[in-house]
């Protein structure tokens, strides 16, 4: 864990705008990509998630996928398609933590969970891309 990690305190006004900025984009982009008949994958990268919050528990990157995932399930499980998603932390103890918060989500049920894959990283982000 680095000495001054970004996820132990509260996250400060510019880390939330650039989240509700993320979720605004999540919300119009993936019903759009999810009726586009040119492809069946929709790829999903989260190149420095983190545990998915802060310390006080607010949503982070990964959580607002999440979040956008659950409210189109509907949409999700009548598509054709397959959504990839890929969450990455140079921190091994923040994918844990992720992938274990994940395992437990309460959307992930076995018919959504046939249409989503999550695959965990713990690499650096230039070796990675």
């Amino acid at each position: 864990m680095t000495e001054n990690d970004f996820h132990d305190k509260s996250f400060d006004e510019s880390t939330k705008t650039k989240l509700k900025l993320f979720e605004k984009y999540l919300i119009k982009w993936l019903p759009v990509a999810l009726k586009n008949r040119y492809y069946n994958n929709i790829n999903i990268c989260d190149f420095f998630c983190g545990p998915g919050k802060d310390e006080k528990g607010e949503k982070g990157s990964p959580l607002l996928i999440l979040k956008n995932l659950k409210y189109y399930a509907k949409q999700i499980l009548e598509s054709n398609k397959h959504i990839n998603i890929l969450f990455n932390d140079i921190e091994e103890n923040k994918i844990n933590d992720l992938k274990q918060f994940i395992e437990n989500w309460e959307c992930n049920n076995p018919k959504i969970s046939n249409k989503i894959t999550f695959k965990y990283y713990n690499k650096d982000f230039e070796k990675l891309f």
